[in-house]
């Protein structure tokens, strides 16, 4: 007899590193997601990697310039240019942000061939 594995639910486990972070001073950033292609369908490794910043809130659009700069002193200098910033307002409207570009809006349906 199999026993059904549950779903994961994302932000349910408490942070073991957080608190560390915190106590000791250190800055870090929240919900970041790398995502990837395969390299059998994009060999270069300066395409074929995006990382995504998401702002979950509307609070938290204030600091998206300063965040997504904070993000690119940490990677290599090729992937600077492939960090975004992500706002999801429901599933209507989606704000995109680019290191040094204005925001742009468009529905979900549309970020989704973007």
């Amino acid at each position: 007899m199999t026993a059904e594995v549950k779903g994961e639910i994302f932000g349910s486990r408490p942070s073991r590193i957080e608190p560390l972070l915190k106590s000791s001073g250190i800055s870090y950033v929240k919900n970041i997601f790398l995502l990837t292609c395969r390299a059998r369908f994009n060999r270069d490794k300066k395409t074929r990697y995006l990382i995504v910043k998401e702002f979950t809130s509307p609070n938290s659009l204030e600091g998206v310039a300063s965040t997504l700069d904070q993000i690119s002193l940490y990677v290599k200098e090729y992937l600077q240019d492939r960090i975004v910033g992500i706002h999801i307002n429901g599933e209507r409207e989606v704000t995109l942000f680019q290191r040094g570009e204005a925001p742009v809006k468009m529905t979900y349906s549309s970020l989704k061939d973007y």
